[in-house]
């Protein structure tokens, strides 16, 4: 009986170009493990350049929106600086005829919408804010209601609020105003002559005088609940 003999995997016992063709293929197969890495290798750096790029990109994001805030906040400054300045500039100009300050304030006699007569002579001793308003002045509309206010801050026995109507032609103007704008203080009815007295060109125009009658401040135009109540001190 004849035994087959076992192929022996000697290197001796493969043929030549086996034995030369194995170094190639492990070659072959290394460098495909080499390429898989650098393939791994490059797309890690590629991950972690666009982590990079987009925290970049957020910061630049971040900061450009602050640096917008920021600017829109000085924008926003500056025009309330500039119209303060305007209203000021504005207000001292219809303001520059009135009657100067620490000067005896014109007297007069008026009556009231309801009441008896109003002499300014009986009111010395205390302070008096005079608020000289017209029924068709649209500011005057806007801003006559502050005086309610300041009568609540401001108790009677330190000072005399009172509402004096110009240049209106007929009384049914002025109760129609005062419908619109209920007042919690004396409403006095002026005449051409007041108007002329006091120099009042724009309303609203207000007055404050001191305890001895003589005028303290005044100014013309849109008069806050906080500037109104500042004059009665």
């Amino acid at each position: 009986m004849h035994h087959r003999k076992k192929p022996s995997l000697h290197p001796a016992s493969i043929p030549g170009k086996a034995v030369l063709a194995l170094p190639v293929g492990l070659l072959f197969v290394r460098r495909q493990d080499m390429e898989m890495q650098l393939t791994s290798h490059s797309k890690t750096e590629t991950c972690i350049a666009t982590l990079r790029e987009g925290r970049t990109a957020r910061q630049r994001y971040i900061f450009y929106r602050g640096t917008m805030a920021f600017g829109n906040w000085k924008r926003w400054l500056l025009n309330v600086v500039l119209i303060l300045a305007i209203f000021l500039a504005v207000t001292a100009w219809q303001g520059r005829n009135l009657v100067s300050k620490q000067t005896p304030a014109p007297s007069f006699r008026l009556p009231a919408l309801s009441g008896p007569p109003v002499a300014l002579e009986d009111l010395r001793g205390r302070r008096v804010l005079l608020y000289f308003f017209a029924p068709w002045c649209k500011v005057c509309d806007l801003s006559i209601s502050n005086l309610n206010w300041v009568r609540k801050l401001r108790g009677e026995e330190s000072v005399s609020i009172f509402a004096v109507a110009l240049s209106y032609t007929e009384l049914q103007s002025v109760e129609a105003f005062l419908e619109r704008n209920a007042l919690d203080v004396p409403v006095l009815l002026g005449t051409p002559e007041l108007l002329n007295s006091y120099r009042i060109r724009a309303f609203p125009t207000v007055y404050a005088l001191n305890e001895s009658g003589n005028i303290d401040g005044s100014t013309v135009g849109y008069a806050t609940t906080l500037g109104l109540w500042w004059r009665t001190l």
